[in-house]
């Protein structure tokens, strides 16, 4: 196994073509105004994971709220969801004003 750190649309372009099993993955989700947390651009992504991913390999994504929907509208070879139920509640920072989160979506690509 082999793990990259960074931008994962530059990181990608060091990855030959075909060449990974699966890519388990869990981007910015755009919900929080922190400067981290910023919906990475989703067409080129779809190009680079298409581009290293092998033919019968796996892309699964984590994903809340809208962004959960933009991932499944935008991705060419988006097939289904898988519910990842929490063992513990999240989001307490906001729990004045949401409910916690106990469930995380999972989009199987």
């Amino acid at each position: 196994m082999k793990l990259y750190k960074g931008d994962c649309l530059e990181e990608m372009k060091q990855i030959p073509d075909g060449s990974v099993d699966m890519v388990m993955t869990d981007p910015p989700y755009g919900t929080t105004q922190n400067k981290w947390d910023s919906i990475i651009p989703l067409e080129p992504m779809w190009e680079q994971l298409k581009r290293v991913i092998k033919h019968n390999g796996a892309i699964v994504m984590t994903s809340q709220s809208l962004f959960t929907a933009q991932i499944q509208v935008s991705s060419p070879f988006y097939r289904y969801s898988i519910v990842w139920e929490k063992t513990k509640a999240g989001g307490f920072l906001n729990a004045n004003r949401m409910p916690l989160q106990a469930q995380r979506a999972n989009s199987g690509l």
